[in-house]
């Protein structure tokens, strides 16, 4: 018997020049200095490492959450219309900044 395929609902890609809420929250994909570029080995694949279409590099990661936190975290960035990552990214930069 075919397994069935989950369906998601995703709220659609912000318009082009419009900033995100994870923007306007003022995080910031990380740039990379020339003297960095310099000493990564060219050939190398980046592990764990998604490309989004919208051209952002995003470092897959496994989180784990309790169930309360899990669904009030997914309620909240669906009101917000944010994906979880970019919440979560929003929560990691303001927790860090402490």
């Amino acid at each position: 018997m075919p397994k069935k395929p989950t369906i998601t609902i995703r709220p659609p890609p912000p318009a082009a020049g419009v900033p995100s809420l994870a923007e306007e929250a003022g995080f910031r994909t990380p740039r990379t200095s020339k003297a960095s570029k310099a000493l990564e080995v060219p050939h190398r694949p980046k592990r764990n490492v998604v490309k989004r279409a919208d051209g952002r590099e995003l470092r897959r990661m496994t989180v784990y959450l309790p169930p309360d936190v899990a669904h009030r975290l997914a309620v909240r960035c669906a009101e917000l219309e944010v994906d979880v990552s970019a919440g979560l990214a929003v929560a990691a930069e303001a927790w860090l900044k402490r």
